[in-house]
């Protein structure tokens, strides 16, 4: 064994690292399987390089082998430990996250959002509400830039919910799932969909910064935000309230809107909107703000020429309970014979209005009309038409608009369907508008387009008999207002992807097994080659 010390002891080192890179596959054999393999190899390393007392070299030629060797596998061990703690210590995430080593510094946060946070004076809470497909992990994905700004700033809490947490979702009151509710002592603000910095930083900003308000058009006999008649958005106003908004009330014979309108919902109107009332909604609109227009079907809208002009039409027609040519319209006339309602229904799942909505969920509506998405658009390159909801089991009735005039708001309808109508047909009745270039809607307020107009309109109305008789009636005005009230983004931050990137040893597995069975095992090889070659000429 004396002769090949120098073959056995690198055999040793080569066979240590092969057993620790196979330390998975040698376990799954036996438990003890890697730790027998490799203590046999420390121990005859060992037994090499520290002999027994009595064991003389034979040669004085030899006298200094061993010194240099041992030297040379020592080195060898210590550079492998060494490279091994570093990379241990590289591929902790709590290393990466306080040393941001990255090129693009995705693992902390920019200069504007830690300056904000830094002169944070209110308390802040962030719930993450998951995914309803636990598959999609939605809260751990954004779990790692949450816990930056917590590090950041001692006044923000971030918390993910558990749904067995009943008081916690009251408290919170989440429109829906996969977002971040964040709250303040007075004020609330959802993030829904991915989470960005420059999301979650702006979503503070403007949850400091002031409470949200929405306005209610009045005056052309639209519902109101008090009282307790039959038609009245009371309780959709308690909702938003509850919700951490301040609904008010605009007449709109006061003229242009409040400076602080960012969000306006109007129509059900009994008398259509006029020329000076569609001139306000256009520079709403023009400077980057939110409108939400429900339908009264049994009289005009007005605003012909703004819907022209985002690429959307009412059509000319009324839709009605499909009395008695379907089961489910045989059930409508039991729950109303004089004016049954119309069903709506049919959520698109890809839009963010309407999401929160299950398969099984419907909205009632005393009548309703169709809207056409118009094809033939000179603005069509800045628009995004999306339908949002549909009627279903309903017929239609082809009116001008004198005879709209003349129905009855109350009592029976004596019309009759248009011939041949198809009772599987569904009717879009709701569709959402992005104006991606809104200045155009009022050249004379030199918008700097820079931010999108939003437009919701609802063929039908959402206050009235049928409200308290489905449940969906009374979240369609607050999942819209919801969606569409997402702070503007006063700073601008680059998209980071904010997973942990700490150093991963198994992104190049090639490598590192060419490095720890090719490279030292050769490099030690060699320096023992260049010891046999000195006790050949010593």
């Amino acid at each position: 064994m004396k002769k090949y010390k120098l073959e056995i002891s690198i055999g040793c080192i080569l066979g240590g690292l092969i057993a620790l890179l196979m330390w998975q596959s040698l376990a799954a054999k036996h438990p003890f399987a890697p730790y027998i393999v490799v203590f046999f190899f420390a121990s005859t390393l060992f037994s090499i390089l520290f002999p027994k007392k009595g064991d003389k070299l034979s040669e004085d030629k030899e006298k200094f082998a061993p010194k240099y060797f041992a030297q040379i596998v020592l080195s060898s061990i210590i550079g492998i430990g060494v490279i091994v703690s570093i990379t241990v210590v590289l591929n902790r995430p709590r290393f990466s996250t306080t040393f941001d080593l990255t090129q693009r510094k995705v693992n902390s946060l920019s200069e504007e959002t830690e300056k904000y946070l830094d002169s944070l004076d209110k308390e802040v809470e962030i719930y993450c509400i998951d995914s309803s497909d636990p598959r999609e992990r939605y809260c751990e994905q954004n779990s790692h830039l949450r816990q930056l700004y917590t590090e950041r700033s001692s006044k923000i809490k971030s918390t993910q919910v558990d749904f067995r947490n009943v008081p916690l979702l009251q408290k919170i009151k989440p429109t829906g799932y996969s977002r971040l509710i964040i709250l303040s002592e007075d004020n609330r603000n959802e993030i829904s969909g991915k989470v960005t910095e420059s999301r979650l930083t702006n979503g503070i900003i403007g949850l400091i910064k002031s409470k949200k308000a929405v306005y209610f058009l009045g005056g052309s006999g639209e519902p109101t935000i008090t009282g307790e008649s039959e038609k009245t958005y009371a309780g959709i106003a308690d909702v938003l309230r509850n919700r951490a908004y301040d609904p008010k009330e605009h007449a709109v014979s006061a003229g242009a809107l409040p400076v602080d309108a960012q969000l306006v919902i109007g129509g059900s109107t009994q008398v259509a909107y006029n020329s000076v009332t569609e001139k306000s909604l256009r520079k709403l609109l023009a400077r980057g703000g939110k409108l939400i227009l429900t339908v009264n079907p049994y009289r005009p809208l007005g605003l012909t020429s703004l819907l022209s002009d985002i690429g959307i039409q009412l059509d000319n027609n009324v839709l009605l309970g499909n009395q008695g040519a379907t089961e489910l319209g045989k059930q409508l006339m039991q729950l109303a014979p004089m004016r049954p309602p119309v069903v709506i229904g049919e959520f698109n799942k890809e839009s963010p209005m309407s999401a929160a909505f299950r398969p099984q969920d419907i909205a009632l509506a005393d009548g309703a009309r169709s809207i056409t998405i118009l094809a033939d658009n000179p603005h069509k390159d800045v628009l995004k038409q999306t339908v949002i909801m549909s009627a279903f089991h309903a017929g239609p009735v082809t009116l001008s608009e004198d005879q709209r005039r003349k129905l009855p708001l109350e009592g029976p309808l004596n019309l009759k369907f248009n011939p041949h109508f198809d009772t599987q047909k569904t009717y879009p009745v709701g569709v959402h508008v992005v104006i991606d270039k809104p200045s155009y809607l009022d050249p004379e307020s030199k918008g700097d387009d820079k931010f999108p107009g939003e437009v919701v309109l609802l063929g039908f109305e959402v206050a009235g008999v049928y409200e308290r008789a489905a449940p969906a009636n009374a979240q369609i005005l607050p999942l819209a207002v919801a969606q569409m009230y997402q702070d503007k983004e006063l700073i601008s931050i680059p998209n980071k992807d904010f997973d942990p990137k700490p150093f991963d040893i198994q992104k190049n597995p090639a490598g590192w097994l060419l490095l720890f069975t090719g490279i030292l095992p050769i490099l030690t090889a060699l320096m023992g080659f260049y010891i046999w070659m000195r006790r050949r000429t010593a």
